[in-house]
């Protein structure tokens, strides 16, 4: 926030193109605020992080006469690894076919999502709070079954550790959902639902899924989809401890997604993946490793395979001492 603030700052008195500046800020804080809540997007599975991290940018976007910048928008909690794409929740399968689709009016709705967060994102820095976040409940009961759709998906694949038995099981909660959505059933069909979303993300190995499509949609409807930028100071795991950890089928959901995966890979090789996946076309990447991310099979699993893909690295630095 504060580095794009300061680029920002300058590139109104170069081009002279300095907005009106509110009589308790200047240009900085202007800009930052700006950035605070039009540019910045940030996921952790820790609700607490979350919340640290809504408090961080108030306190360097503060202005006495003007309400807090509104975030709720764009920090979400959720696991950045166990999520969907739009295309994989309008099929209600993780792998989607061309045929069919059993949320067929998921396109539309997320036009109607698509309109109300932009009122968010170019609201007038003067907006108060409480304006921002009735427009923001608005998208959020648009994505009741929405999300609940894609809970649902990930919830079945997390139920049973072989393919015949998630997909019986994802076939049994797309029947409910849609009977559900029918009103063409009993009264309990909802909570049967939701037990098996709670399942998942109060359960032995709880995981709560985060659908980047779906939570952060203006990102990746634009002509060039995805973000110009992510970095982080991901978690590290050695690839044969996740499944202890986070469950077999978490292991499996992860190796899912890139088939070419080693299950000895580090845990921080899978959000290289999901990061570079994140991107737009020219976007970058800023992330901190342990140096085991250039060796064996987790630089097979991680940097091979952005290399082979079109990425690039343009610098590192290895065998770097944590400050302090």
């Amino acid at each position: 926030c504060r580095y794009l603030g300061e680029k920002l700052e300058r590139a109104w008195i170069a081009h002279d193109e300095t907005p009106p500046i509110p009589a308790d800020q200047d240009q900085l804080l202007h800009a930052r605020r700006m950035v605070a809540q039009r540019c910045l997007y940030g996921v952790d599975k820790n609700p607490f992080a979350v919340n640290l991290a809504k408090l961080s940018l108030w306190l360097a976007t503060f202005a006495k006469d003007h309400p807090f910048t509104f975030l709720d928008h764009t920090l979400r909690c959720g696991d950045s690894l166990v999520g969907l794409t739009a295309r994989q929740i309008e099929a209600f399968h993780w792998q989607p076919k061309e045929e069919g689709a059993l949320l067929r009016d998921l396109p539309s709705r997320m036009h109607h999502i698509l309109n109300a967060r932009a009122q968010i994102l170019d609201a007038a820095d003067e907006t108060p709070y409480e304006t921002l976040a009735q427009k923001l409940a608005v998208t959020e009961e648009q994505m009741i079954d929405l999300r609940l759709a894609g809970d649902l998906i990930i919830a079945a694949y997390f139920a049973a550790d072989s393919a015949p038995e998630r997909e019986t099981r994802r076939k049994d909660l797309a029947e409910r959902y849609r009977r559900g959505q029918e009103r063409i059933t009993e009264l309990n069909i909802e909570d049967e639902l939701q037990e098996s979303v709670r399942w998942l993300k109060t359960g032995q190995n709880r995981v709560t899924p985060f659908h980047w499509e779906l939570e952060f949609p203006e990102v990746f409807a634009r002509q060039s989809p995805g973000f110009d930028s992510l970095f982080g100071n991901p978690p590290f795991q050695g690839g044969l401890h996740i499944p202890g950890l986070y469950g077999r089928a978490y292991h499996a959901f992860l190796r899912s997604y890139h088939p070419h995966t080693h299950g000895n890979s580090d845990y921080c090789a899978f959000m290289f993946l999901r990061a570079f996946a994140l991107l737009r076309p020219s976007g970058t990447v800023g992330l901190l490793a342990v140096n085991t991310i250039a060796e064996g099979d987790t630089r097979q699993t991680g940097l091979d395979f952005i290399l082979n893909n079109g990425g690039w690295i343009f610098n590192a630095s290895s065998s770097v001492r944590w400050p302090g």
